[in-house]
Order: structure tokens, then sequence, then C-alpha cells
């Protein structure tokens, strides 16, 4: 893994926030983006300006942050409060970066740094630490750690089914890593917009080498040190998630496709008879009119206002999918007018591409444009006066599908559009689909959440996209796009949504149940398990496989489904705070262990189990016919959420399972809001919010933020929310709870709030007064005695 170094090297110069090194080669520039961020950027004489789709513009109004200087003959350091970075020039330009304390974050490999691939691409080649752990890096098969692969970052859509021996690169490519080592964590990002790799130890064991096939090569090291601390850093490169609508928290239900406006109201009723709550039903492809985006079948569909109108009166949002590749019709009004405009993409001669989807020959909308991008949302504005819920964008990696070729023309499965393709961006000129490709869905859901937001301006937009960059989460939720219904896909629902989460997308899921392929009962019940506790929760399957619905199986499969799905409605009031926690620091919803104990080898080591949050471990059974499932605990004393049995952690602990049994567990400390059951997240609720209290020994104190608000795009900056704080102290023979209300004006969406204390075996605590308090009446205090049974 030799490369071609930057040589002859020298200091050119500094404008007091960016310090320039000359090189034979071309230019070295480092910039302290903040105290904790450094960008790196090797820009090949002659190169064109950096293209980037991934930072957000306020990066470059951040104030520069204080650095001390101090150059030498041969190199030059640079000082601030959470990093040096080291620059040394002789025969060969070296460079070294580590945290103020001296820790390291990233040293050039021997005979490695940054220079040229021996095919002359650029190239940066690192060390990895023994020990050292690299994960991220978007939607990943195989296991959290990718130590030991060689990845390719090229949104793709990869032939199934999606196993780490034959799946590389899949829709959702975001070229960010998160490497923790010594109970640390620092991120590295490659601000690539072409095609690149990053080979971590798979060539040389101890060696990560990131090349990209575009002209320059820009990447930025963020300090860390705790892996909440690395997604803050990144995202604010990158940009938050929005604030979510409620409702897109709730369970949700899908079908490639509900062919009749008569099959999907009856979908929503069985849902209402069973009892099994649900907040939104999606329209795949065949409810349009010919496949011709921005249409619904009219003999199917006849009346889609009226449906989505009585549907929403039950509970339920309707999402449409929406696909980039454009009908070739001249009867079609969206093509006759972006043929007009010049609105699709082009060949190298300057004549529209065209290529086959579903269809059948199709254009493609660029994307790259501006004048485009919002013309396509205006397309959306029928859908939305409909009342359309949401978008869910599809197959906008962009992929060709086949299906409706003719026999002579073959269309291999995944295949995008040339790469020299011409697409016209606003910001860059004339570009090629090489260097736009891995934009192209993120700048298509850009259009999309644009209409949703102009049309909408008092509501909060969702948008659902199968392919995604790096930055993609501040216009869209993702998913794992078509997963398999067989076992493996269980497991790896965990790790490569873990992996999502750590690449700065909060928001992201799987299809329940599997999209290709027969379920069974038994999958269905463990697919749901896992999908229940994950940020984005919807069951969705293909064409031609059986029915996978929660009620199709009978019981006890039916029971066992509403019990997990019920469980999520009353986590709630959990998942909207950290929904909102999420948008305002990037922190995923989903986390793996070591969010919580990164000094633990177990905790750190361990991926077939996440948290949600800080406080709620879920252990999913993820093999058929399980009798026990193996647990890590990391350190703490953690309760049994069925059974209040206490385990102390920084072990494993194997647990009796059923069907029916999710192991979940909560810290000791943590306060755990739950809402009542109920059918959908709009539903008016007649119980109590609950103050679940999980205190493990005297002296203990517990404490939990709760946010909550009104659905409004703007209502931290309105103040139609509700922030708390609640705590709990358990002093001696006495307990007090306590909930205040610290900000916002938000009215209280309960109509009471209870404690519910869980104590370990042998402690009884009686209430010294009423269990339930007005949450108009804040602040509110509960206080208990507390009682030991005699041993």
């Amino acid at each position: 893994m030799s490369i071609q170094p930057l040589t002859n090297a020298h200091l050119a110069g500094s404008d007091g926030a960016t310090w320039r090194v000359a090189c034979e080669q071309g230019e070295v520039a480092l910039t302290c983006i903040t105290p904790a961020i450094v960008r790196v950027a090797f820009t090949p004489t002659a190169a064109p300006p950096h293209l980037t789709w991934a930072i957000v513009p306020a990066v470059a109004d951040l104030p520069t942050p204080a650095v001390a200087v101090t150059e030498m003959a041969a190199s030059l350091v640079l000082r601030t409060a959470a990093l040096v970075i080291t620059v040394a020039w002789g025969e060969r330009l070296g460079l070294a970066i580590t945290r103020a304390d001296g820790s390291p974050l990233s040293s050039d490999a021997p005979a490695g740094g940054l220079g040229y691939s021996d095919d002359g691409q650029p190239t940066w080649t690192t060390t990895l630490a023994a020990g050292e752990r690299v994960s991220g890096g978007g939607q990943r098969t195989g296991p959290l750690d990718q130590r030991g692969r060689a990845l390719t970052l090229w949104s793709t859509d990869p032939l199934p089914p999606h196993s780490p021996e034959q799946t590389d690169a899949m829709y959702q490519s975001a070229s960010f890593f998160v490497m923790q080592r010594d109970g640390q964590a620092h991120g590295v990002f490659y601000d690539a917009a072409y095609h690149s790799t990053l080979d971590i130890g798979h060539a040389v064991p101890d060696v990560l080498r990131f090349t990209t096939s575009g002209p320059d090569l820009v990447a930025y090291v963020c300090a860390g040190p705790r892996l909440g601390d690395v997604l803050r850093q990144y995202t604010t490169l990158t940009g938050r998630m929005p604030p979510v609508p409620r409702w897109s928290l709730g369970n949700q239900q899908s079908r490639w496709s509900y062919m009749s406006d008569a099959e999907v109201r009856a979908v929503a009723a069985r849902f209402r008879q069973e009892r099994i709550p649900c907040d939104a039903i999606y329209l795949d492809i065949d409810y349009m009119a010919g496949y011709r985006d921005f249409t619904f079948d009219p003999q199917r569909f006849p009346d889609p206002a009226g449906m989505i109108a009585d549907l929403r009166a039950q509970g339920f949002r309707v999402v449409p999918i929406i696909d980039p590749g454009v009908k070739i019709d001249p009867d079609y009004a969206v093509y006759q007018e972006g043929m007009a405009r010049g609105y699709f993409v082009t060949n190298p001669d300057g004549s529209v591409f065209e290529g086959w989807v579903w269809p059948g020959r199709s254009v493609w909308a660029d994307f790259a444009s501006a004048e485009v991008r919002a013309w396509w949302a205006d397309q959306h504005r029928g859908l939305i006066e409909m009342g359309v819920g949401g978008i869910w964008d599809d197959m906008n990696e962009p992929s060709q599908a086949g299906m409706s070729a003719p026999p002579e023309v073959t269309v291999p499965f995944g295949a995008t559009l040339p790469l020299d393709c011409v697409h016209q961006s606003t910001e860059h000129g004339a570009i090629s689909h090489a260097a736009f490709h891995n934009a192209y869905g993120h700048e298509m859901v850009r259009a999309t959440r644009a209409a949703l937001e102009a049309a909408r301006p008092d509501e909060r937009a969702f948008v659902l996209t199968r392919a995604a960059q790096a930055g993609t989460q501040r216009y869209a939720a993702v998913w794992n796009g078509d997963n398999t219904s067989m076992w493996p896909h269980v497991r790896q629902a965990i790790t490569m949504n873990l992996n999502l989460g750590l690449a700065g997308f909060p928001i992201t899921g799987i299809d329940i149940g599997g999209f290709w392929g027969d379920t069974t009962p038994e999958l269905l019940v463990r697919f749901t398990q896992v999908g229940a506790f994950l940020p984005f929760c919807r069951n969705h399957s293909s064409k031609g496989t059986a029915q996978q619905e929660p009620w199709v199986f009978g019981e006890p499969y039916t029971s066992i489904i509403r019990d997990v799905l019920a469980l999520r409605y009353r986590l709630l009031p959990l998942l909207v705070t950290l929904a909102h926690e999420a948008a305002t620091t990037g922190a995923p919803l989903m986390r793996p262990l070591a969010w919580l104990a990164p000094a633990d080898a177990a905790s750190v080591a361990c991926d077939d189990q996440f948290l949600l949050g800080d406080d709620l471990l879920i252990a999913p059974v993820l093999t058929a016919g399980a009798t026990e499932r193996v647990v890590v605990l990391p350190p703490g004393t953690w309760f049994a959420w069925e059974t209040d049995a206490t385990h102390v952690g920084g072990q494993t602990l194997t647990v009796p399972v059923t069907l029916a049994t999710v192991p979940l567990f909560v810290r000791a400390g943590a306060i755990i809001p739950l809402a009542g059951a109920a059918q959908h997240t709009g539903a008016i609720t007649t119980e109590p919010l609950t103050l679940a209290v999980f205190l493990a020994e005297p002296e203990q104190s517990a404490h939990a933020i709760i946010w909550d608000d009104d659905d409004h795009p703007q209502a931290a900056q309105r103040g139609t929310y509700a922030e708390y704080a609640a705590t709990a102290t358990w002093d001696g023979d006495a307990i007090t709870v306590r909930l205040a209300q610290t900000g916002g004006v938000l009215a209280p969406r309960y109509p009471g709030v209870a404690v519910a204390l869980h104590l370990p075996a042998g402690y009884a605590a009686a209430p010294d007064g009423p269990t339930t308090g007005d949450p108009h009446a804040l602040p509110l205090t509960w206080r208990y005695t507390v009682t030991r049974a005699q041993p």
C-alpha cells in the first residue's frame, strides 16, 4: 500500500484561519473550524474547486477559534483548546493530529500520509491503533466494528440478499466514521462527492487508507472525546435533522402495493378492529396511473382526496411514494414541461439521457439545478392539497429497473445513470454524474422537503428516502431498504441502524418482516420486536410475497405483536424527548452500549443489543426457536423491565425467553416517562403521564429531562413547548420525587402525572399523599416512606 508522497513542501502563508503548505504536487490547507474540528484539504495543482453537498453554509459563519502557532524551519504546530496539529516537511510531508492532552487522533502510516495512490488518485493513509474500532460509514452490512473491511462509498441499489459476504455499498453512503479506542472516540469525515473507498485494515491490518476518484481530498477530524461529542461536532458540519412530526414516531404500515382505495381502507379498518396502534399507511408505485409520478390511477383510486381525509379522521396519515424517473409520454404534463425547459439529465452530447425504470422508457430530473428542484417541488402541490401526510422518495440512488424493458434490453440490477451524464449544477456549473451521483438522492429530498414546508409552513414535514449521503439527515429520515425475510436480517437490523446512527442519521428503521421473501409467524414476531424500538417503525413487503400485516398469522402472534407495538406507544414521551435531543445535538435515538460505557470492553464489543437513549437497554431475540438470550449489561445496576429484578452490570446474563419475550433493562438512576395506551399518536389521552422511577439503593438519585411540544416546526423558537425536569432522591427511609417545568409555555398534554417507583426486592414504598398530581399545578412533589423487609 505504498503511496506517492507529497514532496518539496514549505509554508506558503496564512490568513489567520487557514494555514497553507505548498508542495510540488499542489497545496495542503489546514483550517481550524472550531477548537475541536480541523479541516485537512489536499488540492492538487490545477484541481477545480472542491465539490460538496454535505457541509452546511453556516460553517462559514462560525467564529474563528483561538489558535496558537509555532513555526519552525521544517514544521508547523497549531494548537487550539482541544487539538494539536503538526505538519512537517522534508523529503515528504507528514501530518499528525492529537488532542490537547496528547492522545493521538490521526498520524501518518509508515510510508503513508497524504499523497497519490498507485493509479494517481488522492489518498490519505494513516495508522490504526491496536484495538481501535471503526464504525459509521452510512448503511453497512456486517458488524458494528467495520475494521478488517474495505468499503466502497457509493450509493447503490444492491442485489439481495444483503449479506456481509456479497454486499458492500448500499443505499445510504456517508463517509463519516467514528473511531473508538482506550475509552475515547473521535471522528473523521471524508468530504468526497466522487466514488471513494476506505480500507480499514483490510489490506494491511494496522493501516486506514481513504482514496477518492475525485480531483482533491478534503477531510475533517473531530476530537470527541465521547461519542456524543463526536456526533455534535460532525453535525455542526453537516447539519441536524429538523424536528419530526409526532405521528412519524408511531407505527406505520406499507406494502408493494395496496392496489386500490378499497384495499387501503380495509387495511386501516383492520388495524382499528384489531386494536393494533398505527399512524400511517404507505402507497407504493401501483397507486399511480401507469407509474407516472404525482398521479393516481382513476379506476382504482377514484377519490384519493376523500380516501386521505377519511383515513385522517381515523388517525392515519397517507404517505405516497415518488421516484425520480419520469415516464416518456408526450401526453404527460411532467414530461412535457421538463423537456420544454431542459430539466432532465443529459448525455455528453446534450441529448436527454433515456433509461428504464417502472414506467418503461424514462428520463431523470436533474436535481443539481436549483431551478429544477423548485419545479419538482411544485409538482407535489396536488398531492399536498389532497392531504398526504408526507412523501416517500425511492429509487433515488439513482437506480434503473428493467422490469418494464423489452426482452432485448438488459438492465443490470441496481444499474445507475452513466457516469458521463451531465448535470447542470446551480453552484458548480456543468458536472458529470460521477461527481453528482452520491448527492442525487440528497438533492431530490431537499426539493421534496421544500415542497412540504412551503405548502404547510405551520406543520412539520416528513420525508422518507432510500438514498442518502452525509448531511441528508437535515432533509429526510432513512430506512434500510429492501431487506429479506431471513433470520440474519433480524440481527443485521441492529448493527446496520447503529452504524447509520453513528453516521449522523437519527431516524432509521427496517422493513419489519422483511421485504423480499415470505416471512413466518415467528420471524414476523421477532422482526417486530426489533422494529418496535427502532426510531422509524414500519412493516413493508414486496409484491409476490405472502401478506405480513400484524394479524395475518392469527393468535398468539397477533397479540404478541399488538403488545410490543402498544409498548412503543407507551414510550412515546421518551421517543419525543430523544427526537428533540437529536434535532438539537445530533445524538441518535438508538445508541450502542459504548455510548454509555465507553471504557467497558464487553459493552464496546457488543453489537446485538442497543440503547434507546441512555437508560433503556433492548436485547431482542435474534434466532429461531430460542429459549434463552445472553445479555451484556454495562457497568451499574439494571432493572429487568418485566419483573423489577435487579442485576449488577459489568457482566453477561442469561435470560430465559418465550416467543413473547423482549428482554428489556432499565439503568438504575433513570426516570422513564410513559404514556397510556393509544391507537395513534393524535388520540386524546385520558391516562396520566407516568414517571417510572428506578432506584437501586439508598442515597441514589434519578433524573430525566422530558420534552413535549405542539408539533410546530418552530416550537422551540416560539416557546410552544414544555420542558420538564424530573428528579428522585432516596434519602434514608424517604424517597422524594419532583417534577418541574423548566421551559416553554405549552399547556400539559396529559390530564395527570403519576409516579411508579421501582425498587429492589425487599423494599416497599408507601406514598405519604396522593400518587397522581395535577400537571397544571407544577412543580409537583411526591414523598414516600421506604421500609425494608427483615432478612
